[in-house]
């Protein structure tokens, strides 16, 4: 009897195996020999799910953007949401954080020079400033930022801040722990308030 495959989650499997790829080698010169190795499986099983790099590629982007936006969502899907933990998924405070975080920054840059991913940055980035609207306007309502702030200002400030401090965190992984990370995040909540 034939063995029973479920390709959807083989599928992703692959795609999360390309993203430790591309945080252990890069991307600019990972290959899918590269990503077999991670996978633990050859480039024969890769080209059968993804036709090439560039299909793989798309999957690892969008399994960690999935993967973040999931652990956001059970953050807030709590009886009493968590605002401080919701944002601090964009944070490389765990290994599944970091791994993710560099996949982002790394297709991050790649976007300077293609139109697609540059495309489906701005996508993704539209959708993530709506949701932190939404979350910045739930905090003011319940007291946790004061109602003098305004929403469609501190967006954009708290979306570099936390897309900064993720940066740093990456470069300097010993100055910036997850304990760091969180405290740095609460301060500059705190002054909101």
């Amino acid at each position: 009897m034939p063995k029973v495959v479920d390709h959807d989650a083989r599928r992703t499997e692959l795609a999360a195996a390309a993203c430790e790829a591309i945080a252990q080698f890069g991307i600019d010169k990972l290959t899918m020999k590269d990503v077999g190795k991670v996978a633990g499986c050859t480039t024969g099983v890769l080209t059968h799910y993804f036709a090439n790099k560039d299909q793989l590629m798309e999957a690892a982007c969008d399994h960690a953007w999935n993967g973040i936006q999931h652990k956001m969502a059970l953050r807030l899907a709590q009886d009493k949401p968590d605002y401080v933990g919701y944002l601090s998924e964009l944070l490389p405070i765990s290994a599944e954080n970091r791994t993710a975080v560099v996949v982002w920054f790394h297709f991050w840059l790649r976007g300077l020079h293609s139109p697609t991913l540059a495309e489906r940055h701005r996508i993704n980035r539209e959708l993530w400033l709506e949701k932190l609207a939404a979350v910045l306007t739930a905090m003011q309502e319940q007291g946790k930022i004061g109602d003098t702030v305004i929403i469609s200002a501190e967006i954009e400030a708290i979306d570099a801040y936390i897309n900064g401090l993720a940066l740093r965190a990456i470069l300097n992984t010993a100055d910036w722990p997850a304990e760091r990370q969180l405290a740095e995040l609460r301060r500059y909540l705190e002054r909101l308030c």
